[in-house]
Formats: C-alpha cells, structure tokens, sequence
C-alpha cells in the first residue's frame, strides 16, 4: 500500500468515525467496514465476535477467526468475513495533491471523499443493505456524481427528447367487405352397427329398441355421429359383460362413434347364488360374525363349517380390552375388520389387547327423493326412508350405499355427491346429499 493510498484511506476512516461516531473497538479488535453495521464487538484469544445486520435488517451473532491478514474485515449479510485485498497500482507523480471532491447526490450517502493525487474520486459510501464500503470512480466526470448500490457512478445527461413527428395525412379507410358467410357445419358422419343376439335382455338405443330388431337375432342399425347404448335386464336376470366393440366395460352403458358390432351378456340371479361352505379357524379375544348361521352352530374357540347360499360379508368383532389385529387365511390381504367371500375358504381373525380406537364422528346424509328405485344403505333389504320423498340419516365414520332398482328398471346414474362413480355403489365418509335416477328397460312402444 503507497503512502499516498494509506493517506487517502485514513483520511474516508477519520471521516466516517467522526460521522457515524462509532464505539470505540476492543484492544486486539481489526479495523474493517463491518464496524458500521456490527455491534457488540469483542475478542477472546484468536476470535472475533459481534451481532451483526444481514441484508433486511435483522441482528445475526457471528464470529471470526483472528488474525486476517490478507485482507480486510467486512460484514457479508450478517456474516463477518475475512476479504482478500489487493492494493492498488502504484499512483503518477503527484499533479496537486489532494484536494476537496465535487459535490453530487452521493454525499448524502457517502462519507469522506476527496480526489487524491492520481484523480480518483474515493469515499466511503453505503449499499441499499446499509453496508459501507470504499468506492472510487476515475475523474474527470462530465456528468452527475451519484452513489449507485454503494459504488460511485458517473451518470450523464439524457439527450433531449426530440420533438414528436408531424403527424401524416388522414388516410380514407378501405371499403368496407361484408363478412363472408359461414357455411354449415358438416352433417355428422353415418356408418353401420350390429347388435349380435342376445338372451335374457336387450340393447337399446336412446328412444328405444332399433326398428325391426329382435334380442335373439342379429341386427344392423345405422348409427349417425355417435349413440349410446344401454344393456336392459329381463325380469330374472342381471348385465354380466359385453361382447365385441364394447368388451372390458364394467357398466351397462356404451358409446359407439365408429362402425362396431357389440352384444351383451346376461346372467340368471339364480347363478350368482351358488351354495359354499365357509370354514372358520379358532380365534381368541374376538369372534367372526357372518349370517345367523354363524352364531347357532359355531363357537369362537372350536371350528367351524358353516354352508351358506352365496357371496356372505364376514366381520371380525373384538371383545372388550382387544383390537382386531388382521384376518388369517382367504381374507390375509383385507386390512379391514370385514371381508367378503363368494367361494369355499377357511378364513380366521387375529386379536391384540390394546384400547379400542375413538368411535367414529357422526354425520348427516341427506338422501335426495328417488322414483323408480331405492337407496339402502349396509345390511339393509327395505330402506326405512320412503323413496319418493327422500331423507337425512346419520352415519358414523363412513358407509357404503347401494342403488337399487325395482323391477322392469335399471340403474342409470347418481345425482349430487356421488354423481362421478359409475357403479350403483358409493361410499360416503362426510356431510353430502346424494341420489339415484333409473330408467326403464321396456321397449317403449
């Protein structure tokens, strides 16, 4: 560092201390920039300590490792560094000496400065965080002197605007052209569809069965853009799957938009109720619960054969003290407390002492009025609401609801909450009101 400089530098510290009137620092403490924002300097052996402002003005403890001897001690947003420093270049031959700054924006924010041999502006000036450090700026500047986030900037005046242009000659607007005319849109495209025959139900299109079609035997019909078809149930029978175009869909509905051939099948209810026999495991601290059966022929600790007509719901009831701890045997995967099976198994429950979980919170649903069909809810065959009025029940915790047609209907679709499940099952599990629509499987006439 040349004489010249550390004069320079002395003189921007002298000018900043007499302004900010800085504490005095501890013995043993560096001189640096960070004087202006930290507080509560102090030095124990090789560390430096001091509660310093980060960027927004909040209070950071940091400290340092002593002594820094390559550098200068700054504050870095809350953060007392040790920053590298490289002296400047030697300066010219003195060419008058040190003399008083020009004046500009900058000292409201810059302290110190003057223009030392080599015509360089220094002074120490402060960023928008309020860190101060020293900033130098070539002279002479032929401009404004201004303070730019801490470094001094030479800004010079913005050229005139020049006058606004001579504003040209109206020019008459074009003639007007009548919009052109849109034409039609396109008729939608036709194309052939077969129904293939089908027993114990019909496929119907919106309005009814085509013309001159009977179930038993094939079909064509002509489909014009795109047609739904719905799979009715004869008295007797239930939807069991399509056929064709329309084969993996769960549902008794189909868009055709393409030319397909499609059918259904239909299944007696006598079929879905084939008799099985249900083998339960012996169980401790709890017992399984199916239909009456179960609790006239078996004992929770013996097992048990039990024959039932079809598809039975097990549920695995705790006694007091213990908690269900899983199903042993066809039900192994079932996380829940109740499982269903539609076929000969042997099937257990585990139980575990332990408190019982909270009961489940109650809530209102209110059934919306339904024609043609029910709603019931779990272990339900008659709903205790009259249907065509509707109701509100209470539910604990959740329930699974079943839309139900009467005879000669079919269900179509839910209304209000459930309105986005396909099936004629949904599961609510908070305050809603929801509903069901049926439609007829008649042909109408």
């Amino acid at each position: 560092m040349t004489t010249q400089w550390r004069t320079t530098l002395g003189l921007l510290l002298a000018a900043t201390a007499a302004q900010a009137q800085l504490p005095p620092l501890p013995p043993g403490a560096p001189q640096g920039s960070y004087v202006s924002t930290c507080s509560n300097v102090k030095v124990s052996g090789n560390t430096l300590s001091a509660t310093c402002l980060r960027a927004n003005q909040t209070p950071n403890a940091t400290t340092l490792t002593l002594p820094c001897t390559k550098g200068l001690v700054e504050n870095l947003n809350g953060v007392l560094t040790c920053v590298p420093y490289t002296p400047p270049p030697p300066s010219p031959p003195p060419q008058g000496g040190i003399r008083p700054a020009p004046a500009g924006s900058y000292t409201q924010t810059c302290v110190g400065p003057i223009i030392s041999y080599d015509e360089v502006l220094r002074a120490l000036c402060a960023n928008k965080a309020g860190v101060k450090a020293v900033s130098e700026l070539k002279m002479p500047c032929n401009g404004s002197i201004e303070n730019l986030d801490g470094k001094l900037t030479c800004v010079t005046a913005k050229a005139p605007t020049p006058p606004p242009p001579t504003p040209a000659p109206p020019v008459k607007p074009p003639p007007v052209t009548p919009p052109p005319v849109t034409p039609p849109p396109p008729k939608p495209k036709q194309f052939p569809g077969e129904l293939m025959p089908t027993t114990g139900g019909a496929i119907l299109l919106p309005g009814g069965y085509p013309a001159k079609c009977v179930p038993e035997k094939a079909c064509q019909f002509t489909i014009v853009g795109a047609v739904e078809l719905r799979a009715a149930e004869r008295g007797g029978y239930v939807f069991d799957g399509w056929i064709g175009a329309c084969e993996g869909r769960k549902e008794p509905f189909c868009v055709l938009d393409k030319p397909a051939k499609v059918g259904a099948t239909f299944v007696t209810k006598k079929s879905l109720n084939k008799s099985f026999t249900v083998a339960l495991l012996p169980t401790q601290n709890g017992a399984i619960f199916g239909p009456a059966e179960f609790k006239t022929k078996c004992v929770p600790e013996k097992a048990c054969e039990v024959v039932v007509p079809g598809p039975v719901e097990l549920r695995a009831v705790t006694r007091q003290g213990f908690l269900f701890a899983g199903w042993v045997g066809a039900c192994e995967a079932v996380k829940e407390p109740v499982c269903l099976v539609d076929r000969s198994v042997k099937v257990g429950a585990k139980f575990a002492a332990g408190k019982p979980p909270p009961p489940p919170k109650s809530f209102p649903v209110t059934l919306l009025p339904a024609v043609n069909g029910v709603i019931l809810r779990p272990g339900e065959v008659k709903s205790n609401c009259v249907p065509e009025k509707g109701c509100e029940i209470v539910v604990a915790g959740s329930e699974e609801l079943r839309a139900v047609p009467r005879p000669g209907y079919v269900f179509r679709s839910w209304v209000g909450a459930c309105e986005d499940k396909k099936e004629p099952v949904c599961v609510v599990d908070r305050p809603v009101k929801v509903g069901a629509s049926f439609v007829s499987t008649t042909k109408p006439k």
